[in-house]
């Protein structure tokens, strides 16, 4: 393998490593974990950083860049997004104290793609790379809400959709109203389908076609919803909102 192939094959492990980290990492970490010389992972981070395909916390330690997260969210149509996203997140999750989240239809299930907040103690299924049916969470119904006839009806007749783990998961029939409703107000709202005393809020982020690109969700307990509801709704579609394409 030649030098720059090889070059290339390290930075791009170091990327791959950083992106399955739950925390950022010190560089003496990235060199025990891929056993890098201190020199060439000295040259390889700079240059990445340089590139920002990975950006430097406070402390020093290495994240994810923006060129990186911009790559995964173009395959979404979502680049645009890309410098507003974590702190539109980080934001909502200050002002409302849950878990801030973005997720997408990828072909009929939702994936979260970024979540934020106080994840330390948080289940997998409310993590990034997570996939869940979309009758279980209100971003899910958002993201569906957004379907045309034909997406609908292929969503509804995947076993997904009619495997109720729980008697709070929805009929087929319950499901589509539901859909309907949050088609109807611009939000959604979710209660114990995932968790016994949680729930989420989610609004979709529309293009300028008026399509749904994504949903930004709230995860919280039901009992900090109901007292707080409606201005828990209003900072979900505020930050929603922050998202949607600006005008050129």
């Amino acid at each position: 393998m030649s030098g720059g192939a090889k070059g290339a094959t390290r930075a791009l492990e170091i990327i791959d490593h950083i992106a399955s980290l739950s925390d950022p990492a010190s560089s003496a970490q990235l060199c025990g974990a891929l056993a890098l010389p201190r020199s060439s992972a000295h040259d390889l981070l700079r240059g990445l950083h340089r590139r920002r395909f990975l950006a430097r916390t406070s402390d020093g330690q290495w994240t994810l860049g923006q060129s990186v997260q911009r790559l995964a969210l173009t395959r979404y149509g979502l680049g645009h997004v890309t410098e507003r996203l974590v702190p539109s997140l980080d934001i909502l999750a200050q002002q409302t104290d849950a878990i801030a989240q973005l997720s997408v239809l990828e072909g009929c299930r939702q994936r979260i793609l970024y979540s934020r907040g106080d994840t330390r103690s948080a289940r997998p299924d409310v993590m990034p790379g997570a996939e869940l049916p979309v009758s279980w969470t209100a971003a899910g119904l958002v993201l569906v809400a957004g379907l045309d006839g034909p997406g609908l009806r292929r969503v509804l007749t995947t076993r997904t959709l009619s495997d109720r783990a729980n008697e709070a998961m929805p009929t087929a029939d319950e499901f589509v109203r539901e859909v309907i409703e949050a088609r109807r107000r611009g939000y959604a709202i979710e209660t114990g389908r995932m968790h016994a005393g949680g729930c989420s809020i989610a609004a979709p982020v529309i293009d300028s076609q008026g399509r749904c690109l994504a949903a930004i969700s709230l995860v919280l307990p039901v009992a900090r919803m109901l007292h707080s509801r409606d201005t828990l709704i209003a900072l979900v579609r505020a930050a929603a909102a922050r998202l949607t394409p600006r005008e050129p």
